[in-house]
């Protein structure tokens, strides 16, 4: 995967080699061309309803 025309989409499956598990891609940054991988066990779907946003950490300054 050379170019960027050929990084996966986030929501893909991908398989690490080494592992024996599947893996969901939760990021693609194409200036690094690396992507973010949660193990596919640790997805779960919830309704649009049920979420909020998440706050940014406030620093202690």
């Amino acid at each position: 995967m050379n170019s960027p025309a050929q990084l996966p989409k986030v929501g893909g499956r991908v398989q690490i080699e080494g592992r024996d598990e599947t893996f969901v891609i939760v990021e693609v940054d194409e200036e690094t061309q690396t992507v973010s991988v949660i193990p596919e066990s640790e997805v779960f779907r919830r309704s649009l309803d049920e979420l909020t946003p998440a706050h940014p950490l406030r620093s202690d300054d």
